[in-house]
């Protein structure tokens, strides 16, 4: 059953279709507000309240449209209200990220990746998760964003571009460091 028939069954009032929904997502959510620099435990409130945020505006989704760019609107938008409590989010040790690898013991370059991802300005570390990270279609993160499609393809390159250069950066440092 696709995403946006779990939405219309729950429209209906079918509410235990909303477990599946959060079965699929409450991971990416989870994984969303962790990327962005947030706490382990209050990436696990801010969660737990886009799901309840979705089942409180659920009458306004249009079933005709895609359930992603909906429940990543919703996940931005607690993050930006957060952002605004919290003022400045101390980007997390790399232990606190949960990341999708069998071996969890993280190589240095993995740790290294993430510390760069970290530097990122909080526009382009969300465009580097949306678009790396999550897999989302250009066409999805323009949504979203509600900019062109050609305007996400510039600013993922851009982001890149700046995350290869604080990653290499960073390597020359640990290198270094290692040497001496």
């Amino acid at each position: 059953m696709s995403d946006e028939q779990l939405i219309a069954k729950m429209q209906e009032g079918q509410m235990e279709y909303g477990s599946l929904l959060y079965d699929r997502y409450q991971r990416k959510v989870f994984s969303y507000f962790c990327y962005m620099g947030i706490s382990k435990t209050e990436a696990e409130d801010l969660t737990q309240d886009v799901f309840f945020k979705l089942i409180k505006a659920l009458s306004s989704f249009d079933t005709n449209r895609k359930f992603k760019p909906w429940i990543y609107q919703i996940m931005r938008n607690t993050f930006r209200d957060f952002s605004k409590k919290k003022r400045k989010i101390e980007y997390q040790e790399i232990d606190d990220f949960p990341i999708d690898m069998e071996d969890h013991n993280l190589e240095l370059n993995h740790q290294i990746l993430l510390k760069s991802l970290g530097l990122l300005p909080p526009e382009q570390r969300e465009l580097v998760l949306m678009a790396k990270i999550q897999k989302m279609k250009q066409r999805e993160i323009a949504q979203i964003l509600n900019i062109e499609e050609n305007a996400v393809k510039a600013r993922v390159y851009r982001a890149m571009n700046t995350l290869k250069k604080q990653f290499g950066q960073l390597k020359m440092d640990y290198e270094r460091e290692e040497r001496i």
